[in-house]
């Protein structure tokens, strides 16, 4: 995910973009930093330490990474990581089952997919405790959106028994869909709205 600075939002002293990727494998649990506007970038850093498997990232307007990551012997957890920091602050487990994708509202509250318990949690801006939770229209939800308006977008995958696959939109604030989007779908997973 690219994080870059925004009108109003403090700089951090930090002018240049970040991407950082999530390498999804069990042996390599690790998220590598890049500067996103190099044209052949090198790591500038790697983060391992708190990962297991991790599988999504996003990023908070003044740099807090949160990773997502599958469990070994557990349900999952996310790690948070302080802006320019390669270890966590603290581990989100409350609400964790198994999470998939994570995203910011415009609010900064954290959202994450979780596949094992067929929701979507928010957690306000640094909370470890879920302060609401979706569960209609998300079986198997994997990624998720925020578009301007503030509406959430989810998809879910074609796992377990259901034949296919779609994209729930939720309004801002409801925990009922508005909409499902189905045409042309085959196994979505990640999704983005610009």
């Amino acid at each position: 995910m690219v994080r870059q600075d925004g009108a109003g939002i403090p700089d951090r002293k930090r002018t240049r973009p970040l991407l950082y990727v999530t390498n999804f494998d069990p042996a390599y649990p690790e998220v590598t930093v890049y500067r996103a506007d190099a044209l052949d970038p090198h790591p500038i850093r790697a983060i391992s330490k708190g990962l297991f498997e991790s599988v999504g990232d996003c990023v908070s307007p003044d740099g807090t990474l949160y990773v997502t990551n599958i469990p070994g012997n557990s349900l999952g957890w996310i790690s948070v990581y302080p802006p320019d920091q390669s270890r966590p602050s603290r581990m989100i487990t409350n609400g964790v089952d198994i999470p998939d994708l994570c995203a910011l509202d415009r609010q900064g509250n954290l959202w994450v997919t979780n596949y094992g318990g067929a929701n979507v949690a928010e957690y306000k801006a640094g909370a470890s405790q879920p302060s609401e939770i979706i569960t209609r229209g998300v079986p198997y939800p994997a990624g998720i959106a925020f578009d301007r308006s503030g509406n959430m977008y989810v998809s879910n995958d074609s796992g377990g028994s259901q034949p296919t696959c779609d994209v729930v939109v939720y309004r801002p604030g409801k925990k009922k869909p508005a909409r499902t989007i189905t045409d042309g779908q085959e196994s979505a997973a990640g999704i983005a709205v610009d």
